[in-house]
């Protein structure tokens, strides 16, 4: 390494003495372009202020909305395991910031679905490992035109609602969701005869998480238009579809992942749908893979007002079923003036 007697010798100029160079550093003024910044935008350079935490009742006496803390994934289960209504309610204020921890020198990945469930605005994943939790993290985040930004439910931001993610309970003011998804066929899934199967997955809140639970049966050596026609995957009750993303997987016979694509429950459409699928780095792929799928997206109803609900939906066929059950008993010898209407039909 140079000093500056040296770079001064070997470029002809002449050497100052050691009083000579203290005084021209500190009567310098740098005057480049950095001096004609706007101040707005200046202001805007640094709009947090990255402090240790201290506790949520620390933070809420301090209510800076511009303090950010970083926590560990480890810390970060901690305190949603002790108090996830009060990590919510942090969220509700300032930015916390969620980071994997240290053992995972493999760069792998956490779920980043477990945060944000309690509002945590930045969670950080190993970019470079394109598996199911950074899969999730980019298709999730492709929505509202990549924007990077997407809005948490009402309930998350008010600060007069309490919301504990780890609830089973129906959250005020939301109504759950109901939804089937059946798998028909695949479209030039792969250019290789393999056998393929297709996997359906949903995230969200704890209790409306389902993996590894629904698949379709191995269609042999066919990855160019295998036909599954299963039985609907049914994901019965969705506390809260604000939060939940399905995924869709294919898979070859050896388990080696095909396509895949990330969708939010609350932006899919009911009917007949193509689903075009992504590369592991959510990437367009070359063949433009498909499934064909029918998706059913309704109302959640307790088995215990399914019937009332049926009936109000098609009272012609409730009276009808109703009128073949009145025949059924007078053949069994039950006269009508012994029946007594309960329902009010």
């Amino acid at each position: 390494m140079l000093g500056l007697v040296d770079i001064q010798q070997c470029c002809g100029l002449p050497v100052l003495t050691k009083e000579e160079e203290e005084r021209i550093f500190a009567e310098y003024h740098y005057t480049g372009a950095t001096t004609n910044i706007h101040p707005l935008l200046s202001s805007l350079i640094n709009y947090t202020h990255p402090v240790k935490f201290s506790g949520f009742d620390v933070a809420e006496g301090n209510n800076l909305h511009f303090h950010m803390s970083s926590f560990s994934e480890s810390t970060g289960l901690g305190y949603l395991k002790q108090c996830a209504p009060e990590f919510v309610n942090y969220n509700k204020r300032q930015l916390s910031r969620i980071y994997p921890k240290g053992a995972r020198v493999d760069s792998s990945n956490f779920l980043p679905q477990i945060f944000w469930n309690a509002g945590c605005q930045m969670v950080a994943l190993n970019f470079q490992t394109p598996d199911v939790y950074m899969q999730l993290n980019m298709g999730k985040f492709e929505y509202n035109a990549g924007s990077g930004y997407l809005l948490k439910p009402d309930f998350m931001r008010r600060p007069d609602r309490t919301f504990d993610p780890f609830s089973e309970s129906p959250v005020d003011g939301v109504i759950a969701a109901h939804c089937s998804v059946r798998v028909i066929s695949g479209q030039f899934l792969t250019d290789r005869k393999v056998g393929t199967y297709v996997e359906v997955e949903m995230y969200g809140l704890p209790t409306d998480t389902i993996r590894k639970e629904h698949r379709t049966k191995v269609i042999a050596a066919n990855g160019l238009n295998p036909v599954y026609a299963e039985a609907p995957f049914v994901f019965r009750k969705v506390v809260l579809p604000e939060l939940a993303v399905l995924r869709f997987a294919v898979y070859d016979e050896n388990g080696k992942q095909l396509g895949q694509r990330i969708l939010p429950l609350d932006g899919l459409q009911a009917g007949y749908r193509h689903i075009s699928l992504r590369s592991d780095t959510n990437q367009t792929m070359v063949l433009s893979p498909t499934l064909f799928v029918h998706i059913v997206i309704k109302t959640y109803v307790p088995d215990e007002l399914s019937g009332l609900v049926d009936a109000l939906a098609d009272p012609r066929a409730y009276l009808s079923e109703q009128k073949k059950r009145q025949e059924a008993l007078a053949h069994m010898g039950v006269d009508d003036s012994d029946i007594v209407e309960v329902c009010g039909f």
